[in-house]
């Protein structure tokens, strides 16, 4: 394999877990080798077990593949691709069934050093199969949240984001508050009013929280490890 290249042949397989045995999974199309000039390195491809007699070519990626998430409904898959030579990222919504036809899409296209502008990681959910796709905010299905650790020049503060994959809109639900830090653990309802939050501060040591529009609850009372403790009937001393 060549050096930070990636192997020839199927590679990252997986079902899809919004349609029946379906497989998708990922080839090379510039031998593996990120020094060969290609106009495309990766091509996806899916195989419906039930379909064709050969598997099906679904898009082809410009840049090395760099992940993918699955939409819960509408057949939509949230893919990314790299390219190494300028550390880029960009995430698509495209097609996971090559007969609906329909160009993908591109929704975030940004220099992978760029913390301030990240805008984010999609929040996924588990299926009752056990495979995990994509968390949406909205009964359409065209939302999804994205959570980030928000650097900035003061720091990094934790954010949860409403973006809408179709409007190409975010809203900004969640921001840690300057001087603690806090991040989103869970959301707990499907407008993202509800939060279950992890927060501590220089003088806090890091407890559970519970979060909605109106007042904050602590869920957890963990101790500061560090701290000395006394002995039973004794003051303690530093």
């Amino acid at each position: 394999m060549p050096i930070e290249g990636v192997p020839t042949g199927p590679r990252a397989i997986r079902w899809i877990p919004t349609l029946p045995h379906t497989l998708l999974w990922v080839e090379a199309l510039d031998g593996g080798d990120p020094k060969r000039r290609a106009e495309h390195r990766d091509k996806v491809v899916t195989w419906a077990m039930s379909g064709p007699i050969f598997p099906v070519d679904l898009m082809k990626l410009e840049h090395r593949f760099a992940g993918i998430n699955f939409f819960p409904s509408d057949n939509r898959m949230l893919i990314s691709d790299y390219d190494r030579e300028r550390k880029w990222s960009r995430s698509f919504v495209a097609s996971t069934t090559p007969y609906l036809g329909g160009e993908s899409k591109l929704l975030f296209d940004r220099s992978a050093q760029d913390r301030y502008g990240d805008p984010g990681t999609p929040l996924t959910r588990s299926l009752p199969s056990g495979h995990r796709v994509l968390r949406t905010a909205d009964v359409a299905g065209d939302a999804i949240w994205l959570s980030g650790s928000g650097a900035s020049p003061k720091g990094d503060r934790p954010f949860l984001d409403k973006y809408n994959v179709k409007t190409e809109k975010s809203e900004r639900v969640f921001q840690c508050d300057e001087g603690v830090y806090e991040d989103v653990v869970a959301v707990l309802n499907s407008v993202g009013t509800k939060l279950l939050v992890r927060r501590e501060s220089p003088t806090e040591p890091p407890n559970f929280y519970y979060r909605d529009a109106n007042h904050q609850k602590k869920l957890t009372d963990n101790p500061d490890p560090p701290a000395p403790r006394a002995a039973e009937g004794q003051e303690r001393t530093l």
